[in-house]
């Protein structure tokens, strides 16, 4: 059975109690009353002699409970999501910790002095240098050899990118999480599990968790720039270029890249993504309880616009992709250009599939209420 020493607690504005499971660190956010029930059911207690919540949404709160491992030891009900699957950890959560000792002293004014120094010198390089960026981009032209060293590069650039985020989670939160290897719409990318930022309660502190990998690969862009111009090297044009290109669109808010988390911690507002997808959901098919949201007009409007874009940013911009290589493979033969595109669409369809199935689910379940009920009013 759990007991409350297997989770990390932490109260905040004597509202609501963040929740951090030690066995896997996924966090929970509850209410006051809700976490209560929580304890209650942890000491072993029946649901039922608990009178301060409804019977509907006591169902519906345990059912949440077991389905994210906080009440069965861990054990999460299994949901493979194909757009997200992570392959391997090299770095386990507490792990290295005098590596993120050491770098977390980066995470300072020096740190923000090199990074604004380093977007001057690529904006620098991006206009003197702007014919040959984009002749380079209109006509790629490097070897096999020369384009297995960029991705190694890259990939150290986002290694870089993501010790950054757990350095300066480690700054504020004095833990550490995992690393590892993951797949994101089949495309291999590192990444660093920085649930501890949820216990952090300064809005500034965890915007800084957020934009510290950005930062940081800004100043790795530059560091490219600055050996393109030493050596004029294509391996490190390109390598500025792409490291470039792939730090802004990780400023994209609408799938859970950094602007994504920054947004987040810049509102105040957990689980955003959801959220408003939720808003957006209950405006079009729940419209009276929409109506009844304790938020202004203005609220409102925004957070289920912003559901609404998040809701088709992902099929809108990787079909944009799927037509963007049947164009560009269509340069070598037919084949490549039917494959590669056939296995883009069959996958960007069983995994929209289940985005879909997903947010069905929560509404035939009622969930949705206690999404809608954990949202932060201005």
């Amino acid at each position: 059975m759990e007991t409350l020493d297997n989770f990390e607690t932490r109260l905040f504005d004597n509202a609501y109690y963040i929740i951090r499971n030690k066995l896997d660190g996924k966090c929970l956010k509850l209410g006051l009353t809700e976490f209560d029930f929580f304890c209650h059911l942890l000491d072993g207690n029946d649901a039922s002699t608990f009178d301060r919540i409804s019977v509907e949404n006591k169902e519906i709160l345990r059912d949440k409970l077991n389905q994210t491992g906080f009440l069965n030891a861990g054990k999460t009900s299994k949901k493979y999501d194909l757009r997200d699957i992570k392959l391997f950890v090299f770095c386990k959560e507490g792990e290295a910790e005098w590596l993120f000792r050491f770098l977390k002293t980066f995470i300072s004014p020096l740190g923000v002095i090199l990074f604004f120094l380093s977007v001057i010198g690529s904006v620098w390089f991006l206009i003197y240098y702007r014919s040959l960026v984009l002749n380079s981009v209109a006509a790629v032209n490097i070897s096999f050899t020369s384009f297995f060293c960029i991705i190694v590069f890259n990939r150290l650039g986002g290694l870089a990118h993501e010790f950054a985020h757990s350095a300066s989670c480690y700054k504020y939160t004095g833990k550490t999480g995992s690393v590892g290897l993951k797949l994101f719409y089949l495309m291999p990318m590192l990444y660093v599990n920085t649930n501890h930022m949820y216990l952090i309660q300064n809005k500034l502190n965890k915007a800084v968790v957020a934009i510290s990998g950005f930062m940081c690969s800004s100043i790795v862009s530059a560091v490219y720039a600055v050996l393109y111009v030493a050596f004029k090297s294509d391996i490190w044009l390109y390598c500025f270029i792409l490291s470039f290109a792939v730090n802004f669109f990780n400023l994209i808010p609408f799938t859970k890249y950094d602007g994504y988390w920054l947004l987040g911690a810049v509102l105040g507002i957990d689980n955003l993504y959801d959220k408003s997808i939720v808003v957006f959901l209950c405006f079009i098919f729940r419209f009276p309880e929409f109506g009844k949201l304790k938020m202004s007009k203005i609220e409102k409007t925004l957070t289920s616009l912003y559901g609404f874009v998040c809701f088709i940013f992902n099929p809108v911009f990787w079909g944009y992709v799927v037509f963007g290589s049947y164009w560009y493979l269509g340069n070598y033969g037919i084949i490549p250009a039917l494959i590669v595109p056939i296995v883009l669409i069959t996958f960007l369809l069983i995994s929209n599939i289940n985005f879909c199935l997903k947010y069905h689910s929560i509404f035939r379940s009622g969930e949705y209420k206690i999404v809608l009920s954990n949202l932060r009013h201005s």
